[in-house]
């Protein structure tokens, strides 16, 4: 596992998944993967919308830490279009049925792939950046 110790002053940790795994959830299963994570952190439902209204990508983000998380990992919620077409980004709050709604409904694959993902490669470091981010806030409160 890689060393978290400074998460306060980055915007950006990477989850090392494979390209391979890294594709499948950035071409088509984002929305598996948003849902998996949303489901077993309770992190926030959040989307990447053009300026159609055009929904292109499903992620959560941490309220506590600030950070987006993708399949990429975790970065600040305004980076979370790189890579992406959308050139005039909007992210705002999505609910389950509007992610089915725009990508259907995942399978049994899809979800055991998206499990297997998030335990492996995400949900560690969710885990480890809110660690740390807890260490930050302690070690940063008054002394009595």
């Amino acid at each position: 596992m890689k060393d978290l110790a400074h998460i306060g002053a980055r915007e950006e940790i990477a989850s090392f998944a494979p390209g391979h795994i890294e594709r499948r959830f950035l071409r088509g299963q984002c929305h598996v993967l948003a849902l998996l994570l949303n489901r077993q952190s309770g992190l926030r439902l959040q989307g990447l919308f053009d300026e159609y209204g055009e929904l292109h990508h499903a992620f959560v983000t941490d309220d506590e830490t600030g950070l987006a998380w993708d399949i990429r990992g975790g970065r600040a919620p305004a980076r979370i279009h790189e890579g992406s077409s959308v050139t005039q980004p909007r992210i705002a709050a999505i609910g389950e049925v509007q992610l089915v709604e725009a990508f259907g409904r995942p399978d049994r694959n899809e979800v055991q792939a998206a499990r297997h993902a998030a335990e492996r490669y995400i949900l560690p470091a969710i885990l480890l950046s809110k660690l740390e981010n807890d260490r930050e806030e302690i070690s940063l409160a008054p002394s009595p």
